[in-house]
């Protein structure tokens, strides 16, 4: 938009040069001009000379009245055409004046006034490539009259050809030296150029020549705000302001610097200033409005902004930020009804739409939302947070596959946007498809390195993939970025657990569970890790903290039996078993631990019922079938012994163990020849099995098998050379067959051997 200067103060400056006649006429002369003119209404001179007179005294329409008569006497004299122009430019009928202008151009193509007013014209008609070409003809043909160096200069500026501009405002001035009109235009092309330091200079020069003149004043602080001299430019605004107290742009850039400089106390008293003289100007009351909002005097804001409204109820600005302000004060409500505002005014306001969606995501109306981001996609397709917070919308409503295209087009649009791939993943994630979540997460985290939740996701998504050394590295990152974030912790710490890292898994549970006391799922981990550190005391706080609705509530009580078991809290350690049988009867492990805790305390009839029960619901448990067999055998039931060793056998051939039990149940019922095969074969399963020697030689001794007695024993004492019963055996053998006592060997049922070193630990996700 072209900015016009007051066209009076251009002639002043001019004086004939510019629009006025010629020839200067002589005011005084008015009444000389009347009596020639009713001595002679014909006389065109005298015409013209009195609208020469009433032109320099400001009377235009008289002025153009006398042209007129000039003309019809005379039609072919362009200096009536020229002065015809004059006037009705100084009545800024620029339409006018380009035709007659024109008319005199026509008549003379020499006249270089008139091809000046003509290129004048048109650059206030911003016919600005035209009016080029007559005033580089009036140069041409006058290369003084500063006038169209001026024009020509104004017109290069509101061409954007400011170089140029700036070349024709330096002749203007070494033609005209005094005239601070130019000076000041030359200072704006310097702005535009961004040479702030020579356009201070040019405002200086014209406040040089006319230090009241206001607008230099103005427009150094505007230089200085473009410089982002924001506190340089307040002095030069101020003083705008005392010479001219209506300076309505001095208020607003003064009120500009105050706002960048975090002053809104003083932006808002220039605002109240700029209303005081534009009480009527929707813009000033937007400008008031907007710093209130920056100082959060909302109700202020709110107030002046329905001002603005008042005055142009189609300020779509005024309500946007209106709408803002009902954003910081919580009243979402109201912020949609602004936003409506907008988009009924401007029904393609982009940013109208989009930010309706976001408050209507924000109060969870999906549904609305996405009808919103779609309008502002249909405006532009390429709206990439549109794109994005659709997805957002989609995933909320479970419609993933919707989602992930909207996802996808996101990052089509900015393949460097990390949200995009992370909410890729995280969409894979709920859907629990692991491993395509896994590439997107990566991704995330490789264009921001501190992206907390994407480490999170993908940390995650490693666990549930059971690649827990992957799951480490990840939430490791996690906690490094941000020590507090409990989740990561959680996380880190079940990871540690399943690579049996249990030190490292009670450090990170800890830590979660200080952050957070409600994350129930970290008690029972944190209690399995101080078991596996032999840490019995410790384990019991954290495993009785878990509810009876947790999901792992069965093996925490499970857990706690351990604990109280190895604390020797026999009957705590029952009752845990028990409570852990209560809470799911199909979690056979409990069963087991009780049977073998009975064994251990020599309530064998107890240990055989619950054994027993678990069996029923585990057939296939090899250690649950032996312990049984164990204790069959020391109740001396050894026909039951033997069919529970059998079981073993049958499910686990390669068992050494249970064929020497089974073989020893055998011989205990005196089933001598039956025995040898279990025996034989627990010693070819473990060569280095002494027992099953032993007891092989002591069979043999009592079938009178001497000889592979011998063998047996002779074997027994290779592996063992102290094993005095052995030795003893063996000598009583060599020395005196008949002397050999039948006494079958002591076989001692230690609980450790019951429970097959220590009891069994069942470790759920």
């Amino acid at each position: 938009m072209l900015r016009f200067k007051p066209f009076l103060a251009f002639v002043m400056f001019f004086g004939s040069l510019v629009l006025l006649p010629l020839v200067e006429a002589d005011v005084s002369q008015i009444d000389t001009y009347k009596k020639a003119i009713e001595k002679n209404p014909k006389d065109f001179l005298a015409h013209l000379e009195l609208g020469r007179a009433y032109q320099k005294l400001g009377l235009y329409d008289n002025a153009i009245a006398e042209y007129k008569e000039a003309i019809r006497w005379e039609p072919i004299y362009s200096a009536a055409y020229q002065g015809l122009g004059g006037s009705y430019g100084e009545m800024q009928q620029y339409d006018k004046a380009l035709e007659a202008y024109q008319k005199a151009v026509d008549l003379d193509p020499n006249y270089a006034e008139a091809q000046y007013g003509l290129g004048w014209s048109l650059y206030h008609l911003e016919r600005l490539e035209i009016a080029i070409q007559p005033l580089l003809n009036a140069i041409n043909l006058k290369p003084d009259l500063g006038a169209a160096y001026f024009s020509l200069g104004q017109t290069y500026s509101a061409l954007g050809y400011f170089e140029k501009a700036i070349d024709e405002f330096k002749e203007t001035l070494r033609l005209i030296q005094s005239y601070p009109e130019a000076y000041i235009s030359l200072g704006n092309a310097y702005l535009k150029i961004r040479e702030y330091d020579l356009a201070i200079g040019a405002y200086q020069e014209a406040i040089e020549l006319n230090p009241g003149f206001s607008e230099a004043f103005t427009s150094i602080g505007i230089a200085h705000i473009k410089a982002k001299r924001h506190k340089q430019a307040i002095e030069p605004l101020n003083k705008a302001l005392i010479i001219n107290p209506n300076d309505g742009v001095a208020y607003i850039n003064l009120g500009t610097a105050y706002n960048k400089l975090g002053q809104h106390e003083s932006a808002i008293d220039a605002y109240l200033g700029l209303i005081r003289i534009r009480f009527d100007d929707p813009k000033a009351y937007h400008l008031l409005a907007a710093e209130y909002f920056a100082s959060d005097l909302y109700d202020d804001a709110i107030s002046r902004f329905k001002d603005a409204i008042r005055l142009d109820p189609d300020y779509i600005d005024a309500h946007f930020q209106l709408s803002q302000v009902y954003i910081a004060t919580g009243d979402l409500e109201e912020a949609i009804a602004e936003f409506e505002e907008v988009v009924k005014i401007e029904p393609v306001h982009i940013e109208g739409h989009y930010r309706k969606g976001d408050i209507y995501q924000r109060l969870g109306n999906q549904k609305a939302a996405i009808v919103s981001f779609k309008k502002a996609l249909k405006v532009d397709p390429d709206h990439i947070l549109a794109n994005y917070q659709l997805g957002l919308a989609y995933s909320e409503m479970n419609r993933y596959e919707e989602a992930l295209i909207q996802y996808k087009r996101t990052i089509e649009l900015d393949p460097y946007f990390p949200d995009a791939y992370h909410k890729v993943g995280f969409n894979f994630v709920h859907q629990k498809q692991y491993k395509q979540a896994i590439e997107p997460l990566k991704k995330a985290v490789k264009l921001n390195p501190k992206f907390t939740k994407a480490h999170y996701e993908l940390g995650n998504a490693y666990n549930q993939l059971n690649q827990y050394q992957k799951a480490i590295e990840s939430l490791t990152q996690v906690v490094r970025i941000n020590d507090l974030h409990a989740k990561g912790h959680l996380g880190l710490g079940l990871a540690h657990v399943k690579v049996k890292q249990y030190d490292q898994a009670i450090t990170h549970l800890q830590k979660a569970l200080d952050l957070n006391r409600n994350f129930s799922e970290a008690y029972y981990p944190l209690g399995l890790s101080f078991i596996e550190m032999k840490r019995f005391g410790d384990a019991y706080i954290p495993l009785s903290k878990a509810k009876i609705d947790n999901p792992d509530y069965s093996s925490v009580q499970n857990q706690l039996g351990i604990v109280f078991w190895g604390e020797k809290k026999y009957t705590m350690a029952a009752d845990s078993f028990k409570k852990s049988i209560q809470a799911d009867r199909s979690f056979t492990t409990p069963y087991f631990n009780l049977g073998s805790l009975y064994t251990s305390l020599g309530n064998h009839q107890q240990a055989i019922q619950y054994l027993e029960e678990g069996i029923k619901r585990e057939p296939g448990n090899l250690k649950a079938h032996y312990n049984l067999g164990m204790v069959y055998d020391i109740l001396g039931r050894y026909q039951d012994a033997v069919g529970e060793y059998r079981k073993v056998v049958s499910l686990n051939p390669n068992d050494s163990s249970a064929y020497y039990s089974l073989g020893w149940a055998l011989m205990e019922s005196e089933k001598y020849i039956e025995a040898l095969v279990p025996l034989k074969k627990s010693i070819r399963l473990n060569p280095k099995n002494i027992d099953a020697y032993y007891t092989l030689g002591w069979l043999y001794g009592e079938l009178k098998r001497y000889d592979k007695a011998i063998v047996a024993l002779e074997e027994t004492l290779l592996i063992d050379p102290n094993h005095l019963e052995a030795r003893t055996r063996l000598k009583t053998i060599k020395n005196d067959t008949k002397k050999v006592p039948t006494q079958i060997p002591n076989k001692t049922l230690t609980t450790t051997s019951i429970l097959h070193d220590k009891p069994e630990i069942i470790i759920t996700p």
